[in-house]
């Protein structure tokens, strides 16, 4: 018997090692469908301003960008590969 054994609490505690602390999950989110449908027309009428890219530059990216896990909601997964191949070192 310890010093602070009056502070432990009177009831067993012999199922406490199976106890699993449960952490809250990220909560996500299901975009409609249509939100990505309408991303083409959005992309094309901002990248139009961009005089320094193709025209094929320009479907290239969209790829990269469509073909990313999560498409154009997840910058992550092509932001850098964009940046880096297409505007970095441009005005």
């Amino acid at each position: 018997m310890g010093i602070f054994d009056f502070f432990k609490s009177k009831r067993s505690n012999k199922n406490s090692s199976k106890i699993v602390e449960q952490k809250p999950s990220m909560p996500t989110i299901t975009p409609e469908k249509e939100l990505f449908e309408c991303y083409n027309e959005v992309y094309n009428s901002m990248i139009k301003d961009i005089t320094e890219l193709s025209v094929s530059e320009a479907k290239e990216i969209l790829g990269i960008i469509k073909n990313c896990d999560g498409g154009f909601l997840n910058m992550g997964g092509y932001y850098s590969i964009v940046w880096e191949k297409y505007f970095k070192g441009k005005a």
